[in-house]
Parts: C-alpha cells; structure tokens; sequence
C-alpha cells in the first residue's frame, strides 16, 4: 500500500540526513542516533502528520516536520521526558523556578581550594545556553579522581553525564545575551547551589569500573546485619520497582543511626535486588528532600549506591515483608546509574534467571523476559509476534470486526472490551482493544487499513490447543490507532495519491482513481436490487392500479415514501452504526435486584447493538445507510444508493460510500426534501468528476473510502468537498 512505502522511503532519507548531522557535529554529544530510527516511530508520526494536514501536504513539508519532530521526540522524550527533565534555558527564562531536573554534560571543571570547593560548567545539548554549578562536598572525592579509561587516565568528571535536580539559578543576569565579554561571569552564567540530588552516569566502556568500586553483594549486607557491624558498602543494583506513593511517617522519627540528625517525615521505597543470582530483596527509603531523587531513574536501569546507610531499626510493616535488607540515602550516600541496554553491554547486569524453558530471541528480551520492539529499525509484521512484546507496531486489513463485548473484572467492575481481525501479508492475528482505545476505534470497518501502534502480547500459556498468547492494546500501553484508509491527506496530496486505471487493479483490494459519475441506483437490501435508478424514478409512485403486470414494478405495495426514507437510517454517532429500540426488558448486573420497578423504564429505550449501551435521544443522528449496515427492522424499503463510475478506460463499476462528500448535502436534509428535489440532486452530480479511493468487498461490490473534487488548491490540484 502507499502508506507502507511512503514509511519506508521516509525513514531511509531520515536515516540519512541524521547520519550528515552526526558526521558534521561528531564533537559534540546528544546527536540523534541514526539506528534508533524505527519503522514504527515513522509510520506513527506520519499518520499523525498526515490527520493534521488533511488538505494536502507536499514532501519537503513531510519531510521537515518530520526531522524535527525525531528530534524532539529524541532530546525531550528520550533524554528528557522519560525522566521528566527540563532544559538549561528555562532557568534564564523563567526567574521563578523552584526545581527542575536536568540531564546535562559537564564542559569544565575547577577546583577552588580557598573553600575547598568543586564548580563545574554544563550544558545540555538542546540550547546553546550553560549553567555554572557547585558541587557539594560530599562529591568532592569523586570530582578530584582519575579512571583509567582505554590505558589513559583521565579526570573523571570530563565529559560525564550528570542527573540532578536544580534549585534555581541564585544570580541575576544583566540583560545583554549570555556570554558577552563585557559583563562578569556571574551576570551572564546562570549559577545553581550546591545540591545533594546528584547522580554520575556511566558509560557502556566503564563496566571495569563499576566491577572495582562496587563490590559488595546483598550477602555482605546480611552478615553485617547479623553481627550489628558498622561498615561501608558499595553496591551494583537493579531497580525492580519505584513505589509511587509518598508515606508519611507517624510522629517525628528521629534516627540516631545515621551520621546526621533530623526530623523525618515523609519518605518513599524503591525495590532493588543485586546482580548475582541472590533474589534477597533490597530495600532503599528516600526521605524528604531526597524523595525527588527517585524520579531520575525508571524501573530496570542499574544505579551504583555508594555508601548508603544500613538499617537494623525503626522498619514499617512494607520494608520487613518485602526485605531484609532496609537501605536509607544519606548525607554520605552518592549514586551512579546506568541504563539497562549499557549495562547488559558493559557485562554488569543481572543474569536471567535459568529455566528450562525455551524462548524466542533471548538476544532481544530483557531479564523479566519482554521484547521491545520500539527501537526495531524494520517493520514488524504479523508472522514475527510471538508471546511477551511490547510496543509493538502492526500494519494490516481489518478482515473482521467485532462488537463491543464488555469484561467483567473480579472486583465487578466493567471494561468496554472490542476484538478485531487483522492481516497483512504474512499471516493474521486478534487484537484486543480495551476502553478507551477500542471507543476510539467504533467507526472502523471491514477492510479498511489500520495502523496500531504500541500494542503488547501476553506471556505463553498451555491450553487445550497448546501454548497461546493474546495481543491486546489498551491506555496503559499508550496504544494509538489510526484509520490509515479514512486520512484525508492520503487522496489530497499527490506524493501519497497514485490514480490508475481499474483494468490495472488486478487483484488488489485498495486503490485510488480519477471517476466521473455516469449514473445511481438505488439497492435494495432484501432483494439485492436496483428498483430506481437514474433513467426510472417517477413509475414506483404511481396511483396503485389493479393490473397484475404493474405490480411487478412496485413491489412494496405502490409505496409513495421517498429514496430518502430507503437509504437512511438513525445511527449513534459515536460509532455510526444504526440503533435499535428495546421491545423487552433488558436486564443487567445491577439491575436484577430491582427487576420489577425497572421493567417500565427499560422497555422501549434506545440502544446501540455495536457498543453494546443504552443511548440517549441526543446520541442519535441521521446518515447514509451503506450496503454493510446492519438493521433489526423488518423494514423492506431500506437500501443503499449505488454510484455508477467511469474511470475513463471504456469500463463502468458500482460502488457505495461518501454520499453526503458527493452531494455536498447532509442525511438530515437530503431526508426531510421531497421525492423530486432528492431525485433532482442525485441527477445533479451526474458528470461530476472525482479523485477517489476505493474498496473491493466482493467481485461485484465495491466501497467509496473518500472522495475529493479536482479543485486547484496550494499544493497540487485537489481538494476535499
């Protein structure tokens, strides 16, 4: 489909472009990487570029807007907002701030022995702008020290990676840009206090380090414990889970145990466990102002603690049944941190677990046995899934759809619950879409092509016919869907727009045309045919007559209802499928109880059979009726108008859809005309030419996705009705 090649061809000039900016500025860190440029980062951004632009878009516009959303989306979501970080250059702009976080590179460093002090220059590769900050004392070690790194010794603050949380600058700038050589340093640098929310970042190179000044395991924390020894630890740990809730301690705890001492009141836990095949737990409590700390790191990334203080009192009930080991970050404590992907490079991480099961890719699944796949430079198509995926990307053709079929959890609590069939060309698969992520989907039909983004598969079980996973996608994965057949932009625009002939079509079941309406008909849906069309529309409203031959016209009794009363129908807006209303008592869960008051009420209300809910008369709107609607009436006058199109090649075909874009006319109106107006305004768009795209359903049916009139417009000649 054109979608799939415009993500293709998209994604290699991006590749491309990225690697000139890192050849040009190959000094300088946080450029984009060129590999982390996935299919699915691509295919989402497009689609969400392409909804916006629904007029049309040229390819240089694509293009930019698409190299600057990379990278955003690399230094604000990757360096920054999955760590909620923030820039430099908000603290020149905002005088106010009172904290933020930061992820920045240090420049320079200077040592001030007159107060014993370490000042470092940083910056964070988003702005040109820098920050002069002072170290505490407590990182004074660390800032004079030298590591060996590829047989040199080399300071160990030069170039390294800090994470901080940053007070505000303490000075007031002069009012002339940064940097300008007539004003002194501290009108023109913004500077930050010394701070204890710190932490180093190591390097995929530096796990020789990491092995020499962390070599203590849960093992020696317990046999300390067990002799009540004061000693210093230094440890390697995973991060297993970052509790989200801030505890408040009851009274004012205070702990002698610990080289300070301060009123405690608040603190909060964070999960580790140690990288050898020990599973003991390992607590870590952060306590009041260092509580901010937690949020620089995420579950499954590695952090070095470095002299952290060991508990033996004063343990909750949570700390004493999760852990027998009960760290707390202190006024000695320093911390260093690693991302997993580096630490699995350096060698430092935790082993996986030795099971005998057998797994798919173990080179590609993190220790609790997931595949991401939202770095996967190549599409992932259907016959790749297999069990335990995240962030998952799936392109394909809605083979069938379902209905909504709620879900009722252990706690009684409903959850909107809606399964389709997806293929491409490699195989098939069901998806389940939860709550709001499947709402979103309700106008979707059968064949159109859908892209999913951010789906995840379950872990593999046994069942009756064998091991099997489910594909679901729900708000907490951050699933997205986008209706790929439906985005106007697609047929606007005439980089995405390939007309052809439909001698051409051969079997494909999508494509795009330039047509010309010849004719209409109007189908009906229980006999499968035309009864008017453009050439006979007065004869089925003739005075009824007794002649046996003059029936066979007018099956319906002579009717006198009009093509508006046939071809439209009340449908819920939500999800365009027709309502229904109630003959019998409905009964739900809640309402067993009060089964008799409720009868009255129930009886005659409005329903959607698709979602599977009561609506109320404001939910209810008039549309064109298609030949895949469904309806419960037993009406016989009800059908679908069929668009006769010429594709100029000598060939005519029938197809159904986009009837309110070609009449220009809304259901409602086209309704409440009389029978000769809505005959008058079919006949009106015969000779109309059109772009459109279109849908083979059956050798013999064929659907009107969208339609768009040859109209000149700024970018290259069509424009939606």
């Amino acid at each position: 489909m054109e979608f799939v090649q415009a993500v293709n061809r998209y994604q290699k000039i991006l590749r491309e472009q990225c690697e000139k900016k890192t050849t040009h500025y190959i000094s300088r860190k946080n450029v984009p990487e060129i590999d982390t440029i996935s299919w699915s980062w691509v295919a989402s951004s497009l689609a969400v570029l392409l909804e916006e632009y629904s007029l049309g878009i040229t390819d240089a516009m694509i293009l930019c807007e698409l190299e600057l959303k990379w990278e955003r989306y690399y230094f604000d979501t990757l360096r920054r907002a999955r760590y909620n970080f923030s820039s430099i250059e908000s603290l020149y702009e905002d005088d106010l701030i009172t904290e933020i976080a930061l992820h920045v590179t240090v420049e320079v460093s200077k040592y001030i022995p007159e107060c014993d002090t370490w000042v470092i220059n940083v910056i964070d590769g988003v702005g040109e702008a820098t920050l002069d900050v002072y170290l505490n004392p407590k990182f004074n070690a660390w800032a004079g020290f030298h590591i060996s790194l590829n047989s040199e010794s080399i300071p160990f603050l030069q170039d390294r990676t800090l994470r901080m949380l940053c007070s505000g600058k303490f000075n007031r700038l002069g009012d002339i840009q940064q940097n300008t050589i007539a004003l002194e340093r501290n009108q023109c640098i913004a500077h930050t206090l010394s701070t204890e929310n710190m932490m180093f970042q190591l390097e995929e190179e530096e796990g020789a380090f990491v092995r020499e000044h962390f070599p203590h395991t849960v093992r020696h924390l317990l046999l300390s414990q067990a002799s009540f020894q004061e000693q210093s630890f230094s440890l390697w740990l995973k991060v297993v889970e970052i509790e989200s809730t801030v505890h408040a301690i009851p009274g004012a705890l205070h702990d002698s145990s610990v080289d300070y001492h301060s009123t405690r009141t608040t603190y909060k836990n964070v999960y580790l466990v140690d990288t050898t095949h020990d599973t003991t737990p390992i607590v870590m409590c952060f306590f009041d102002e260092h509580i901010p700390l937690t949020t620089l790191f995420k579950s499954g990334d590695y952090i070095g603690v470095y002299h952290p203080s060991l508990q033996h009192e004063h343990l909750n009930d949570t700390q004493r049944s999760y852990g027998e080991v009960v760290l707390d970050y202190c006024h000695t404590t320093v911390l260093f941190f690693m991302e997993e992907a580096c630490a699995e490079i350096a060698g430092v991480h935790k082993p996986p677990p030795v099971t005998d099961e057998i797994t798919v890719a173990p080179t590609h699944r993190n220790s609790q046995g997931d595949m991401d796949c939202t770095w996967d430079v190549e599409r992932t198509t259907i016959d790749k899934l297999v069990h335990s995926m995240l962030n998952v990307t799936l392109f394909g053709r809605i083979a069938l759809i379902g209905k909504n079929t709620p879900f009722v959890d252990g706690s009684d609590n409903i959850m909107d619950r809606y399964t389709m069939r997806i293929v491409d060309e490699t195989g098939r698969v069901d998806v389940t879409l939860w709550e709001e992520v499947g709402r979103s989907t309700r106008k979707w039909r059968e064949k159109d092509y859908v892209l999913l983004s951010n789906l995840s598969t379950t872990a593999c079980h046994e069942s009756d016919k064998g091991p099997q996973w489910y594909m679901n996608g729900s708000e907490a994965y951050e699933t997205k869907g986008f209706n790929v057949t439906h985005i106007k932009s697609m047929l606007t625009s005439s980089v995405f727009r390939h007309v052809r002939l439909f001698q051409d079509i051969g079997k494909e079941d999508h494509w795009q045309m330039e047509m010309t309406i010849v004719g209409w008909e109007l189908h009906l849906r229980d006999t499968q045919e035309a009864v008017v069309w453009d050439e006979y529309t007065e004869r089925y409203r003739e005075p009824k007559r007794v002649e046996e031959e003059e029936k066979a016209y007018d099956p319906f009794g002579f009717s006198t209802r009009t093509i508006g009363n046939a071809i439209i129908t009340d449908v819920h807006d939500a999800c365009l499928h027709p309502v229904s209303r109630t003959e019998n008592q409905t009964k739900t869960r809640d309402q067993e109880q009060e089964q008799e008051q409720e009868a009255a009420v129930i009886k005659g209300r409005l329903m959607c059979v698709h979602c599977e809910c009561v609506i109320p008369p404001s939910q209810v709107v008039q549309a064109f009726q298609s030949r895949q609607d469904t309806s419960e009436d037993n009406d016989p006058w009800r059908g679908w108008i069929a668009w006769r199109l010429d594709d100029g090649s000598g060939q005519t075909l029938l197809a159904s859809g986009c009837e309110e874009t070609i009449l220009n006319i809304p259901a409602y109106r086209f309704k409440s005309m009389s029978h000769k107006i809505q005959t008058t305004s079919l006949d009106s768009v015969m000779g109309k030419s059109f772009y459109c795209s279109l849908t083979r359903m059956s050798p013999a049916y064929h659907r009107i996705d969208q339609a768009a009139m040859f109209r000149k417009n700024a970018f290259d000649g069509a424009l939606i009705v």
